[in-house]
């Protein structure tokens, strides 16, 4: 039998593993999706690009078949393949019904004609779906408190990178029609942030969040919707994070941090690399289960025999009632971003 030190390791080279394989197979289907949605894509380059998607799907098999992407992950991998998919097949289409029109003008210009007509042109191709591929991306470089990023709705997958000394909160479309338009999953990542507030609960009203890739956040607050995947944080400092819900909750390398959240059928949150992370249920009667890779006989269920705990990594908070991380952060005035962050989670603090 392993003993528990050998399994934390192996829990924790899974964990790595799966995050590492998520950053991976992200950047490869941007990549592959971007190049389907130039115009100028060939009948070469669709040939490299199903190449690509072969060689894709058999990684997702592998991972799949290795054991260390949790059964959620799997799906979300699944579903930005079958938006590969979509494209290619568009993409073929598309080529095909040029070629269909090349040919039809050949025929024109090689038969006998009575009259001299100007030459048909040849019809545009058409691009892949936005949906499908697309990318959303909103940045602004050092940006003040006035500028607001600007994004297309037209995407399935939303960056919000490099902000600094920031208030952004996502607009809320203006309907155009009387009929409820469908909603639009939709990747958020968000990367590179400090000293800013970034709301992105309006998305909810047009968009399903399957996924969230935060990275490089500091001093700074988030505010997500319901989110029907996982929630992978990497790098999150002096913060404060709310999260309505979500399937999967895991934590890298981050402190000093204040995490509101609700997993989807009590789904154990895991952390990694951490310290001085405090977590608050949404309701008083809720429970957080933690599994910290550094220190599993401190984790949530995995309590020593004889009841005594150590230091953790993190605490668990019960929910304050209607003075929630997020109504805090509504209420939030005064030009420095760090302090009024900085109050928050001290308030937070003087819970037990």
């Amino acid at each position: 039998m392993a003993s528990t030190s050998s399994v934390g390791n192996a829990s924790s080279a899974n964990a790595s593993s799966a995050q590492a394989f998520y950053t991976h197979f992200r950047a490869a289907t941007d990549s592959l999706l971007s190049q389907l949605a130039a115009p100028t894509t060939g009948s070469d380059s669709l040939q490299q690009a199903l190449a690509k998607y072969a060689s894709l799907s058999a990684e997702l098999t592998q991972a799949v078949d290795s054991g260390v992407l949790p059964s959620h992950d799997q799906g979300v991998h699944k579903r930005r393949l079958e938006e590969v998919s979509a494209a290619l097949e568009q993409r073929r289409r598309a080529l095909e019904e040029a070629k269909q029109v090349g040919k039809g003008e050949g025929k024109k210009r090689g038969g006998f004609a009575f009259k001299r007509k100007q030459p048909v042109a040849s019809a545009p191709i058409p691009p892949p779906s936005a949906t499908a591929a697309s990318k959303e991306e909103v940045t602004a470089a050092t940006a003040s408190s006035s500028d607001e990023p600007q994004a297309s709705r037209q995407s399935s997958h939303l960056t919000i990178s490099t902000l600094q000394d920031t208030r952004y909160t996502h607009p809320i479309p203006q309907p155009t029609t009387s009929q409820p338009a469908p909603s639009t999953p939709i990747s958020l990542d968000l990367t590179n942030i400090s000293h800013s507030i970034v709301d992105l609960r309006p998305l909810a009203t047009t968009h399903t969040i399957l996924a969230v890739q935060i990275r490089n956040v500091h001093s700074s607050a988030v505010l997500l919707p319901h989110v029907e995947g996982s929630v992978m944080v990497h790098d999150l400092q002096q913060s404060v994070l709310g999260i309505a819900s979500c399937h999967q909750f895991r934590m890298h390398v981050s402190k000093d941090t204040v995490v509101q959240l609700e997993t989807k059928r009590g789904s154990v949150v895991t952390i990694e690399g951490c310290s001085a992370v405090r977590f608050v249920t949404r309701r008083e009667t809720e429970e957080i289960r933690v599994q910290d890779f550094d220190d599993l006989m401190n984790s949530e269920g995995l309590r020593s025999a004889d009841g005594v705990q150590g230091e953790a990594n993190y605490r668990l908070i019960k929910s304050p009632g209607d003075d929630s991380l997020e109504s805090r952060i509504d209420a939030m005035s005064g030009p420095d971003i760090k302090m009024c962050i900085d109050n928050v989670r001290r308030h937070f603090d003087s819970f037990t």
